[in-house]
């Protein structure tokens, strides 16, 4: 059966066809649905489907925790603003640290993808 990793968790959905004889795939532990309604959507994920090997980012080891750190850095990017609105003097301090944070989770990005299988 062809499949396709889940954007949000990379568990492999097997390709399911709806009455109208479209593809859709579910994600029944993140309760995602992909539908593919159009013709040129068809098209592309038939392509898709035919390469032999797809890695989605997903899948990854440890894309899902740098997933989290980074939406951690941007709640703390919104803080950073705030602090440095009503506390000027403090704001090269938090500035330096979200600095620091950042370059580590580009850098695992970075180490990431440099080892994940080519397609």
């Amino acid at each position: 059966m062809e499949t396709l990793g889940c954007v949000l968790c990379g568990k492999a959905l097997d390709k399911r066809i709806d009455k109208n004889g479209k593809p859709y795939f579910i994600c029944d532990p993140c309760g995602t649905q992909f539908f593919v309604r159009r013709q040129e959507g068809v098209s592309r994920l038939d392509a898709l489907m035919k390469k032999p090997v797809r890695t989605s980012p997903a899948v990854i080891p440890g894309t899902k925790r740098l997933v989290t750190q980074i939406s951690s850095l941007r709640e703390d990017a919104a803080d950073l603003t705030t602090v440095c609105n009503q506390l000027p003097d403090e704001c090269l301090e938090w500035m330096e640290k979200f600095q620091t944070r950042l370059v580590r989770a580009l850098e695992k990005v970075e180490e990431l993808f440099a080892t994940a299988p080519r397609n």
